[in-house]
């Protein structure tokens, strides 16, 4: 009986270790309700575990668009760019490849027809995108195949892919116990005025956003001086003349404004860069404006209560851009 329970409590943890190192194994249980994302009430909540911005994502209304043959567009960018939030919105090309703008995987195979190329991210990280030419999104037949090594090699630079932050999630993403976070991060707030170091609320309380937006360089809340401002402006103009001379028909520019950008006006006077990069007339052609639709509408569900990303309205603001630049 002894070694039954010693041999139980070896599986049962070596089960939940495994977890930690197989993103693959999370998705499958987590799919199939064997355990819970702990991303689904928002990135925010699940910093802060403030009760009052609880709230999962709803699915948008499915919105039917003609085809448009021949026209295949490709989309580097960030987590806005998820299948949870585009799923359900269709953009009129043939076809759509996506790639992570940070660090691309996957090079792009232009295909028989007209090649567009967006490139998306969101404010917070415009600044490291664009201080240079973005040139990371390589043509696949580009790409170095990895030569063959000795076994050795392999070994010896050999890593668990153990990763503890999806360890943590796997395990303690279950309601029971984020009723007992909720309780702790609600007496930090309201006994010490205390939120997690990820997360800023409003001076109201009544929204919260993540702190790296109000950080230096990577918010609209400080000035940018005219030497950063045009080498933000030769950066984009040169990576458009890189994508175009690699065989790109069109391409095209587009930053998502940080949450606090559009609601947190206490926060200092906004000097959104984007706003003067795009009345530039070299540049306006290709930069995909949301925030003027952002900035006039920010109660139409622009962004998500409990999230960093966007919701349903500012998802369909997006597109509609993305369809009208595909119309012409």
């Amino acid at each position: 009986m002894k070694k039954l329970i010693i041999y139980s409590a070896i599986v049962f943890f070596s089960f939940f270790w495994f977890l930690g190192c197989s993103k693959t194994a999370v998705d499958y249980l987590t799919k199939n309700n064997f355990i819970y994302d702990d991303f689904r009430y928002g990135d925010l909540y699940r910093f802060s575990n403030l009760k009052q911005f609880k709230k999962e994502f709803e699915v948008c209304a499915l919105e039917l668009e003609e085809i448009k043959n021949g026209v295949h567009l490709h989309l580097a960018g960030d987590s806005f760019l998820d299948e949870k939030y585009l799923n359900n919105y269709k953009i009129k090309v043939e076809s759509i490849d996506k790639y992570t703008l940070a660090n691309p995987e996957n090079g792009f195979v232009l295909k028989s027809g007209k090649n567009i190329l967006i490139l998306e991210t969101v404010e917070r990280h415009f600044s490291e995108r664009f201080l240079e030419p973005y040139t990371k999104l390589k043509p696949k037949s580009n790409l170095t195949a990895d030569t063959k090594k000795p076994i050795w090699e392999y070994l010896e630079n050999l890593e668990i892919p153990y990763k503890e932050d999806m360890h943590i999630s796997a395990i303690f993403g279950f309601d029971f116990f984020l009723y007992f976070k909720e309780l702790k991060a609600s007496l930090n707030h309201k006994i010490f005025n205390r939120v997690n170091d990820n997360v800023s609320l409003s001076l109201d309380n009544n929204k919260i956003y993540y702190s790296l937006d109000f950080n230096e360089g990577s918010n609209s809340f400080s000035a940018t001086p005219d030497s950063l401002y045009l080498i933000y402006k030769n950066g984009i103009l040169e990576t458009i003349k890189h994508y175009k001379a690699l065989g790109f028909d069109e391409v095209y520019v587009s930053v998502i404004p940080n949450k606090s950008t559009i609601f947190e006006f206490n926060k200092g006077k906004s000097s959104y860069i984007f706003n003067k990069l795009q009345e530039e007339p070299e540049l306006k052609p290709y930069l995909i404006d949301v925030y003027t639709e952002f900035s006039e509408n920010p109660n139409a569900k622009i962004y998500q209560v409990s999230d960093s990303h966007w919701d349903c309205g500012g998802i369909k603001i997006w597109t509609d851009k993305v369809n009208a630049i595909i119309a012409k």
